[in-house]
C-alpha cells in the first residue's frame, strides 16, 4: 500500500486529532501563561499521577478489541458490553484508591484535589470502546467528529474561564465535562448504527481478555514511567515551578505525537490483512509505514527547531524562556515515539507481546536511573536528555 492511501485511510483521524490538539495546546497555553508556573506545574503533576495509572485503567485492551473486532472474533455485543463493564469497574477501583489513600500522603490539598477531578473525567472515557467497533468498520469520520466537538468546544470554554480568571478548580474540572462529551457522541454514533448496547456481560470473555492483555498493562505501565516520570522527578527533586517549564517544553515537543498514533491506528486493519496476504507483501507494507513514520519525526524535529526561540515566549510567556533548550533536546524523542507507534502494533500483529514488556521495562528503567544521575546536576535539562536516550532504548535499540 502506498503512503498516499495510508494517509487517505487515516486522513479523518489525523484532520480530528489535529483541531483537538491545536484547540487543546492554545488553551493550555493561555491557562500557563495566565495562573503562572506554578499552578499550571501543579496540574501538570496531576496529569501525569493520573497518566501512570492510565494503562491499568484502560487495562490494555484498546488494539485486542480492534483486533477481535476486525477478524470477527465473537459476538460484537458481547465484545463491546464485557470490554465496557471491565472499563468502568477498573476506573471505579481507582477512584476509591484514590480517595482511601490520599489522605495517607504528604501531597498539598490542591494536588490531591486535581489528582481526584482527573480520575473522574478518566471514569467517564470508558465510553471510547465505542471508538473501537467504529475503527473497525472505518467509520474513522464519525469518530473525527466526537473529537473535534469535544475539544474544541471545551478547549474555547476553558479559554473563556482563563480570560476570567476563574478558580483553578475550574479549570481542571474541564477534562470531565470533555470526556463526557465524546462518550456520549460515540455512544449516540454506535446506537443509531447498531440499535444500541445488548446487555451480554461474558465471563469467559472477560477473563481471556484479562489474561491475554496482562503482559500489554505492564508494557504500558512501564512505558507511562519513562514518558511521565521526568515530570514527578523534577517536582521532588527541584520544585514544581521548574515543572511548569518543563511540562511547557514537553507539551510543544509531543503536541504533534497523534500523527503516528493515528496513521498506525487508521492502519492497523489493513496491517492484519497483508499478514495474511503473504510476508513479502506484509513486509512491504511495514517498510512504507516505517519510512513514512521516520520521515514525520525528523521533519518535526526540524521544524521545531527552527521556531522554539520565538515561539515559546511568544505563545506562553516571558517565564517560560527556560523552557526552549528543554524543547530543542525533548523534541528529538519523537523520532522514537513515532517509530514506537508502529513497533507496537507490529508486536500485537505478531502476538510476541513479551517483546513490549522487555523494550518498555528497559526504557523505564534507563529513564529512572538516567533521571536520578542527571537532575541534580542539570536540572529539567538533563530530564530531557534521560527522556531522549530512554526513549531511544526502548524504541530502537532494544530491537
Amino acid at each position: 500500500m502506498s503512503a498516499r492511501i495510508i494517509l487517505s485511510n487515516s486522513g479523518w483521524l489525523i484532520v480530528g486529532k489535529m483541531l483537538s490538539m491545536v484547540a487543546g495546546f492554545f488553551s493550555i497555553a493561555l491557562v500557563a501563561r495566565v495562573y503562572g508556573p506554578e499552578r499550571f506545574g501543579f496540574l501538570s503533576l496531576a496529569l501525569s499521577v493520573v497518566a501512570l495509572a492510565s494503562p491499568l485503567l484502560q487495562l490494555g485492551l484498546n488494539s485486542i478489541v480492534t483486533r477481535d473486532l476486525v477478524n470477527s472474533r465473537g459476538s460484537r455485543d458481547v465484545i463491546i458490553f464485557t470490554v465496557l463493564v471491565m472499563r468502568l469497574i477498573s476506573s471505579a477501583f481507582f477512584l476509591l484508591l484514590w480517595l482511601c489513600i490520599s489522605g495517607y500522603l504528604s501531597l498539598s490539598q490542591s494536588l490531591e484535589t486535581y489528582i481526584l477531578i482527573l480520575f473522574v473525567a478518566e471514569t467517564f472515557k470508558g465510553g471510547v470502546v465505542f471508538s473501537f467497533w467504529l475503527e473497525s468498520k472505518n467509520l474513522n469520520k464519525l469518530v473525527a467528529y466526537g473529537q473535534m466537538l469535544s475539544s474544541v468546544s471545551v478547549s474555547a470554554l476553558r479559554m473563556f474561564a482563563a480570560f476570567l480568571y476563574v478558580d483553578f478548580y475550574w479549570i481542571v474540572a474541564s477534562y470531565i465535562l470533555e470526556a463526557a462529551i465524546m462518550t456520549f457522541w460515540l455512544y449516540s454514533v454506535f446506537s443509531r448504527r447498531t440499535g444500541g448496547v445488548k446487555f451480554n456481560f461474558s465471563w469467559p470473555l472477560c477473563s481471556s481478555y484479562l489474561r491475554t492483555c496482562l503482559p500489554l498493562i505492564a508494557s504500558g505501565v512501564t512505558a507511562i514511567v519513562y514518558q511521565k516520570i521526568d515530570q514527578l522527578m523534577i517536582g521532588k527533586m527541584v520544585g514544581v515551578e521548574a515543572v511548569g517549564g518543563y511540562a511547557v517544553a514537553s507539551r510543544i515537543s509531543e503536541v504533534w505525537y497523534f500523527m503516528p498514533v493515528m496513521i498506525v491506528t487508521a492502519s492497523f486493519p489493513s496491517l492484519l490483512k497483508k499478514k495474511n496476504e503473504g510476508e513479502q507483501v506484509y513486509e512491504r507494507f511495514l517498510e512504507t509505514l516505517f519510512s513514512l513514520l521516520a520521515l514525520l519525526g525528523f521533519a518535526a524535529a526540524f521544524f521545531v527547531i527552527l521556531v522554539a526561540g520565538w515561539f515559546v515566549p511568544a505563545i506562553f510567556g516571558d517565564d517560560y524562556l527556560a523552557s526552549v533548550p528543554i524543547l530543542i533536546v525533548h523534541i528529538w524523542g519523537g523520532v522514537f515515539i513515532s517509530m514506537r507507534a508502529l513497533v507496537s502494533k507490529w508486536i500485537l500483529a505478531e502476538d510476541r507481546l513479551s517483546y513490549s514488556l522487555v523494550s518498555q521495562g528497559a526504557g523505564a528503567l534507563s529513564n529512572v536511573a538516567l533521571n536520578l544521575i542527571m537532575i541534580p546536576v542539570m536540572g529539567p535539562l538533563g530530564a530531557a536528555i534521560a527522556t531522549l536516550i530512554s526513549y531511544s532504548i526502548a524504541s530502537f535499540w532494544v530491537f
